[in-house]
C-alpha cells in the first residue's frame, strides 16, 4: 500500500494480519513502513495500522483518532501515546462479485509493546505510571472513554494508551488530590475528597488501589 501527500510518501510492505477487533470490523496489521520526508530523508520502521473498508462509522472514528493524535496528544506522543504516522484513504479494486471499487482507510501508528491481559497482571511501578499518565491526559483536558486492558500496552515496563477513536477534548474534572492517590493502601476514599472524575476513579478501583472500606 502506498499513500502520498504534500509532506511525505509512505509505503507499507510485508503486512501481517494480527487480529480483527471483536466489537467491530476493524482489522489490525503489522507492517514495515518506508517513509520519504519532505527534506528527502528515508525512514524505515515497524508499524501497526488499522484498516477499515466501506464503513463510515469506522472512518469517522479513525478521523477522530487522527485529530486527537495530530492536534491534542503531541505532548504525550512517544511518552505514553504511540507515535502517529498518518491517516490515509484510498480505493480497492473490485473483487468477487463487486462491480465498484471499495473505499478504505488506513491509520498508521508506532509498533511497540504488548497489550496487557488483565489489570491484575500489572506490577506496582507500571500501575503508578498508568495512573500518572491518565491524570496527565486529563490535565490536558482529554478524556479517553475506553480505558481497559485491551487499550493499554506494556512497553518495556512503561504503560502506553491506545485507541483514541472515541476520545474527546475540553474535558474538565476537579484537580486530583495526588497526596491521597499516593497513599495507596488506605481505605477507599469518597470521590468528593479525591477529585478527578469518574474515569480516573474507576481506573483506581480497577487497579485495586484501595483497601475496601467495607469488609465482606
Amino acid at each position: 500500500m502506498t499513500a502520498g501527500s504534500a509532506l511525505a510518501k509512505l509505503t507499507l510492505v510485508n503486512a501481517t494480519f494480527l487480529r480483527q477487533r471483536g466489537r467491530d470490523s476493524m482489522e489490525i496489521f503489522q507492517a514495515e513502513m518506508h517513509k520519504e520526508t519532505e527534506d528527502g530523508q528515508s525512514i524505515v520502521q515497524d508499524v501497526v495500522f488499522k484498516f477499515a473498508e466501506d464503513d463510515e462509522d469506522l472512518f469517522d472514528a479513525m478521523k477522530n483518532e487522527a485529530d486527537m493524535c495530530t492536534n491534542h496528544l503531541k505532548p504525550l506522543r512517544g511518552q505514553g501515546v504511540l507515535e502517529f504516522h498518518g491517516l490515509y484513504q484510498g480505493a480497492l479494486e473490485p473483487s468477487g462479485t463487486a462491480s465498484e471499487p471499495s473505499v478504505c482507510a488506513c491509520l498508521v501508528l508506532q509498533s511497540c509493546g504488548n497489550r496487557i491481559r488483565r489489570f491484575s497482571e500489572i506490577d506496582a511501578d507500571v500501575r503508578d505510571a498508568l495512573v500518572r499518565l491518565v491524570v496527565h491526559l486529563h490535565n490536558l483536558k482529554i478524556i479517553h472513554y475506553n480505558i481497559s486492558p485491551r487499550t493499554i500496552l506494556d512497553v518495556n515496563g512503561r504503560p502506553f494508551l491506545i485507541d483514541f477513536e472515541t476520545s474527546e477534548t475540553h474535558h474538565r474534572c476537579l484537580p486530583m488530590r495526588m497526596d491521597i492517590v499516593k497513599a495507596r493502601g488506605n481505605p477507599d476514599p469518597p470521590a468528593s475528597e479525591l477529585g478527578g472524575c469518574t474515569e480516573i476513579y474507576k481506573l483506581l478501583n480497577d487497579l485495586n488501589w484501595w483497601i475496601p472500606s467495607k469488609s465482606l
